[in-house]
């Protein structure tokens, strides 16, 4: 079985999306508590979470080009977007914590 594409949806499911990040957000909290750290941790820990989500991105290429079964696929895409979940909540936090620019 070929890769599929995944076509971009252009954040038409952005509601749901933003939910599921403030739950994510809820979640690191209760487990880390409120953070901080310098920039250069921040740098480490996001570059550890893309890393998760790469990770099961790769699962997932690898498990449709052998043609895995289904649930196989399914589990993996719930990982994915787990993952994706994770990062953007995280990588949101970096963007708060920079501020508001004044042009935007």
């Amino acid at each position: 079985m070929s890769d599929p594409k995944f076509r971009d949806h252009q954040l038409r499911e952005l509601i749901p999306l933003a939910s599921a990040v403030m739950r994510e957000n809820i979640e690191q909290v209760a487990k880390w508590g409120i953070q901080e750290h310098t920039v250069a941790e921040w740098a480490v820990i996001t570059e550890e979470e893309a890393g998760e989500l790469q990770k099961e991105l790769c699962n997932l290429h690898f498990a449709l080009q052998r043609g895995a079964p289904e649930r196989e696929v399914r589990d993996i895409q719930r990982r994915v977007y787990a993952e994706a979940i994770q990062t953007v909540a995280l990588t949101l936090k970096v963007a708060e914590m920079m501020g508001v620019p004044r042009d935007a």
